[in-house]
């Protein structure tokens, strides 16, 4: 009976060193989970932002084909159906949880969010026709195991756009 102790000892020890690293795997993989969650949406959204001021200025005259604001973006372009002209809203702004997200709103629509945890939409005009927008989303959740900041994991996307409307 004097044998069995040390090997529940032992066998309750490894089991306990299992679960751990189980444990800290299954965070490590959490973690990475809501990055490349957030890679993903904020790409989809770039992609869509470059694909929507591609259109910006189409059969505008005396007529900006977009304004860019901190955090935001408006693009102006005429309705081939109704001959008016028509804008896309993108706007960074908190949630309910004050969480940042990247909003679009269509003329007369309500605002929709378009990426969840998104920071910031930046552009930089180089010249009359090219733009660089860059994105920053965070995770969802802040990482305690981070040692600078506030936790969050970050991410910044950028790419250039050139304007075909001007």
């Amino acid at each position: 009976a004097q044998a069995r102790i040390p090997s529940l000892s032992m066998a309750v020890l490894v089991a306990g060193a299992a679960m751990e690293f189980y444990v800290s795997q299954h965070k490590i993989w959490l973690i990475e989970t809501e990055v490349a969650e957030a890679q993903q949406m904020a790409r989809a959204s770039l992609d869509e932002i470059s694909s929507a001021l591609r259109l910006g200025g189409y059969q505008l005259r005396n007529h900006p084909a977009f304004l860019a604001g901190t955090d935001s973006l408006t693009i102006y372009y005429r309705n081939d159906a109704t001959g008016e002209v028509d804008t896309v809203f993108y706007f960074v702004a908190p949630d309910f949880s004050s969480r940042p997200n990247l909003y679009r709103k269509l003329k007369g629509e309500s605002p929709q969010v378009l990426s969840e945890n998104v920071e910031s939409l930046t552009l930089t005009q180089y010249g009359p026709n090219l733009l660089d927008i860059a994105l920053t989303s965070r995770s969802v959740n802040s990482d305690s195991t981070l040692i600078h900041g506030d936790g969050y994991r970050r991410r910044t996307f950028q790419t250039q756009v050139r304007l075909r409307n001007l």
